[in-house]
């Protein structure tokens, strides 16, 4: 027994086309209100009042105040139930004109029998989904047949045949391994190479490829890369050939101290001071003994507050 049928075990308990379970009071007449109380929970109830046109004529009917009702308002309950019935009628033809006809798939089989010998395993597919797959679309029975009997035949499952994921490699590097063995002495690491630099070098010459990953070499083997740096900090670019020779450091002649220098600002302070590098470096001096060349003075610019409206 519900709560409001234990309050009031003769109440008339019903619900309004939205689901509202409501217990009626009475029906004015006057104004046209089912009025009554409409449970919120187990124990909560408000005072509701709702037009009859909110309620089907069914209900209306076993409360026993469809005769109350007003004429008109019973022939717009009545239109309205029409009127949802020819909506949900048109609604279910549009549905059934968007699907395929069956008998498009008739021939066509919802079950792919594996062609592997030892192999049992069916896999289901949609029609529309194997019409795409093997292009059937715009073929004739005849021709669609033939082309289902040649699919059928070499079908293999994901066990048997496991389909590739990920994007599918350019096919201008085909010939080029993902990998390769560095051919350096007593070195067989393993290297990823750049297929696309690969590429690039040779021109996708299957020859030249091949000539270059038979001769690849690591970085630690590979005497082009980083080799004035080894065994100092690691490896790293190749020096400048206008830097070979020049030197590391310059003694200053205030301090006696080693100061490690860079070739190309040597060579723009000593065209600024209009000497040469020679002379520069003989006569060096660090920051702290005056070697700072002093630019032109820039103008300090006062802060301007900024004004809030």
């Amino acid at each position: 027994m519900t709560f409001v049928e234990q309050l009031s075990p003769e109440a008339k308990i019903f619900e309004d086309r939205i689901g509202r379970e409501i217990s009626l009071v009475r029906f004015d007449e006057e104004k046209q209100l089912l009025r009554g109380w409409m449970v919120l929970k187990e124990n909560e109830m408000q005072a509701i009042a709702i037009s009859p046109d909110k309620v089907d004529q069914s209900v209306l009917e076993k409360i026993g105040v469809w005769d109350q009702v007003a004429k008109e308002t019973q022939r717009n309950i009545g239109l309205g139930i029409q009127v949802a019935r020819q909506v949900n009628q048109e609604r279910m033809a549009k549905a059934r004109a968007g699907r395929k006809g069956k008998e498009q798939y008739s021939n066509l089989p919802r079950q792919l029998r594996c062609s592997t010998p030892d192999c049992e395993n069916e896999t289901y597919i949609a029609p529309g989904i194997l019409v795409k797959k093997i292009g059937l679309e715009g073929l004739d029975d005849e021709e669609r047949m033939k082309v289902l009997e040649v699919f059928l035949k070499d079908y293999k499952c994901a066990i048997c045949q496991p389909r590739r994921r990920g994007r599918v490699r350019n096919s201008l590097y085909a010939d080029i391994p993902r990998t390769v063995k560095c051919s350096g002495k007593g070195c067989d690491k393993e290297c990823a190479i750049n297929p696309k630099n690969v590429y690039e070098q040779t021109g996708g010459d299957a020859k030249k490829i091949k000539a270059y990953c038979d001769g690849y070499l690591c970085r630690n083997c590979n005497p082009e890369w980083g080799s004035w740096l080894k065994g100092k900090r690691g490896p790293g670019k190749k020096a400048n050939p206008e830097n070979e020779g020049f030197p590391k450091t310059a003694k200053c002649k205030g301090c006696d101290k080693e100061v490690h220098i860079v070739p190309s600002n040597i060579r723009d302070k000593a065209k600024k001071l209009k000497v040469t590098v020679e002379e520069l470096l003989k006569n060096y001096k660090c920051r702290s003994c005056g070697g700072v060349i002093k630019g032109k003075a820039r103008k300090k610019r006062k802060n301007r507050k900024m004004v809030t409206a």
